[in-house]
């Protein structure tokens, strides 16, 4: 999902391909991309593999098919936030906002409807005041979908990379990596 360059993609299917190549011949690796431009980067990087194609689209929007495995690269960081806090017993909302000198500031205002949808069923009421909750409607709506279309025995893993600087946290530049 969403290749960057395809950098990744040639080295997964490179390293399938000397040291797995009956698993590399069943393969069949989709990328989703929704910029045009990416796609003629990626298409030159993974020039002469068989078997990769495109879908146009999100990564939460890929057609049902019987996906037996399936990983992103840094994708959920890229998804929009809401980050609901609790003020005097209400529940609000954080924002970025620009003041009259187009500064970025913190802004507080009433939860959106999309943040409200997310928490769903959660008890609010236990939420003590200052604390924020952060969600994400993308990160689940692709991670639903993702259960919906991997096979029985299917599996997801998402790369994720930290991103605070090596003199603060020597190990933030280590994979990440999740398994679902």
């Amino acid at each position: 999902m969403d290749a960057g360059n395809g950098t990744l993609a040639r080295g997964v299917l490179h390293k399938l391909q000397r040291s797995y190549p009956d698993l590399f011949e069943r393969c069949h690796y989709m990328i989703a991309e929704r910029g045009p431009g990416q796609v003629a980067k990626q298409q030159q990087m993974l020039a002469g593999l068989p078997r990769v194609t495109w879908f146009e689209g999100s990564a939460a929007d890929i057609p049902a098919e019987d996906v037996d495995f399936a990983f992103s690269n840094e994708l959920l960081d890229v998804a929009p936030l809401h980050r609901p806090i609790m003020h005097a017993g209400v529940l609000r909302e954080s924002y970025v906002g620009m003041d009259k000198y187009g500064a970025f500031i913190a802004v507080e205002d009433e939860i959106s409807q999309a943040a409200r949808d997310e928490i769903g069923e959660l008890d609010t009421e236990s939420i003590p005041d200052g604390i924020e909750i952060t969600v994400s409607p993308m990160q689940t709506r692709w991670l639903r979908h993702m259960v919906e279309i991997l096979r029985p025995g299917g599996n997801l893993m998402t790369i994720d990379y930290a991103t605070k600087p090596l003199a603060e946290d020597p190990m933030s530049y280590v994979p990440r990596v999740y398994l679902a």
